[in-house]
């Protein structure tokens, strides 16, 4: 019995070879699949006689080649341009926080009236942003005449920081032809390429493991 006639006779029974066959791809389609095997080898005769138990043998085929079957459909599923043969995405994000300084200004003044002057300093510390410690950066004394009796002490301290936050993201792409294939070759391969016809080359596997080829 030829395969051909196996398939008729399984299809009595509303079967065929191919019930258990499918894959996770929209483009798979089990009937041309099917139209390609009957094709390559419709006119030989199956590896076993019992349509039933070639049946059987024909499922534990698929599933040794279904994952082989899946990745060619889903590599003709990837886009992308022949003529082209550099392709790079570039993506990355900053954060980028800068300490700045806190500056504090202490001043102080004190009047005395036991030879009628007065004295004055006024000096400014800077301490790093996350530093509690101050360091002087100048200092200014001042003595001048007076002629009112009386004390007075004056103290105070004015402080401000500053900071500069940056939050960057650069996404980027560089492609083309970096030159080591011409296009003409890359066009070459591409048209060899899409001569690959996979079910042709399921229909090619198929025949050489499940059936006898000879007349």
């Amino acid at each position: 019995m030829t395969l051909v006639g196996m398939e008729t006779a399984l299809s009595y029974q509303e079967k065929s070879i191919t019930d258990d066959w499918s894959l996770d791809n929209e483009a798979f389609d089990k009937e041309k699949l099917m139209a390609a095997i009957i094709m390559k080898g419709g006119q030989f005769e199956p590896l076993y006689a019992d349509p039933y138990y070639f049946s059987m043998m024909c499922k534990l085929w698929w599933g040794k080649w279904r994952r082989t079957f899946e990745e060619w459909f889903n590599v003709f599923d990837i886009e992308y341009n022949p003529l082209e043969n550099y392709d790079r995405y570039e993506h990355w994000h900053e954060d980028i926080t800068d300490e700045g300084t806190l500056e504090s200004e202490t001043s102080s003044s004190e009047v005395v009236d036991d030879n009628n002057s007065s004295t004055a300093s006024q000096e400014t510390t800077v301490s790093s942003y996350d530093s509690n410690s101050y360091t002087p950066r100048d200092k200014i004394d001042t003595t001048s005449s007076n002629e009112t009796d009386r004390t007075t002490t004056n103290s105070g301290t004015v402080g401000s920081e500053t900071a500069n936050d940056r939050d960057v993201t650069h996404t980027g792409r560089i492609h083309g032809n970096i030159g080591v294939t011409t296009s003409q070759q890359m066009l070459e391969s591409e048209l060899k390429i899409q001569r690959f016809n996979i079910y042709d080359q399921i229909a090619d596997i198929f025949a050489n493991q499940l059936l006898i080829k000879v007349f």
